[in-house]
């Protein structure tokens, strides 16, 4: 992790010498935490989730941009397939990074999850990724970050609440990350205060931190990329992290 803590530590002089990250410094962090990237399998139950290692999941209602967002992180423009029909990741798609020989890098997972709200499905099918939701926070105990995106055009919707709800349900507050998604697609570019303190209403009300970490974040833009790999180094890829890798050879990799 060295070169990781040495682009981080770049960073942080860069911000007292207020120089502001070029496109080439998103690309630095990105490249010194994930060395390579790759899907590896969907899973519908728990019984499918593969061997654990430590892993990042990105939940939110459909069309929030979260297909991008990882697509964004990683650095690749086709990793996770973006689509214009809302509700199209239908399971739990996961993502393997550093499990190639020449990576050096730690591995771990991101995991795309099915849309909140579950668009365009019965009823049924609603109630099974609600219980599978439901028992990945609880019983997954290799999963150290979720990542909930919130559209900042629109803002909090009644499915982004009930994720809150989940959230705090099962008892994953530490985990919980507010991602806000196309920043760019406001007026000045910046977050609209609104928007905040919208987000800080539902917190609130919902009985979560009000210290939850809030990322602005434009796909386009590459905006908030590297504040997401820090959370992410912090809470799952430093040394004074917890690393579960019980299963190596179950995945086939070296």
């Amino acid at each position: 992790t060295g070169m990781t803590e040495a682009v981080f530590k770049t960073l942080d002089i860069m911000k007292l010498a207020d120089v502001s990250p070029t496109t080439f410094t998103y690309e630095a962090v990105g490249n010194a935490v994930i060395k390579s990237v790759r899907f590896l399998k969907s899973a519908v139950s728990m019984e499918t989730l593969p061997p654990r290692l430590v892993e990042a999941a990105f939940v939110g209602r459909s069309n929030v941009g979260k297909s991008s967002l990882i697509n964004m992180l990683c650095a690749k423009k086709r990793l996770a397939l973006t689509s214009n029909t809302p509700g199209k990741t239908k399971m739990f798609n996961y993502f393997i990074a550093n499990d190639q020989k020449e990576a050096h890098g730690r591995r771990f997972y991101l995991v795309d999850l099915p849309g909140v709200g579950f668009a365009r499905v019965d009823s049924k099918t609603k109630d099974h990724w609600t219980q599978f939701t439901t028992d990945y926070f609880w019983e997954r105990q290799s999963l150290k970050i979720v990542f909930h995106l919130i559209d900042s055009k629109i803002g909090i919707q009644k499915h982004d609440l009930e994720l809150m709800d989940l959230v705090k349900e099962t008892d994953i507050e530490e985990k919980y990350c507010v991602v806000l998604t196309k920043v760019d697609k406001l007026g000045n570019k910046r977050v609209h205060t609104q928007i905040i303190d919208g987000v800080l209403d539902a917190l609130e009300e919902k009985g979560l931190p009000l210290t939850t970490n809030i990322i602005p974040t434009s796909s386009e833009y590459k905006v908030g990329r590297d504040h997401i790999w820090r959370h992410m180094y912090r809470l799952m890829l430093s040394k004074r992290s917890t690393w579960m890798e019980d299963a190596a050879d179950e995945l086939g990799v070296a």
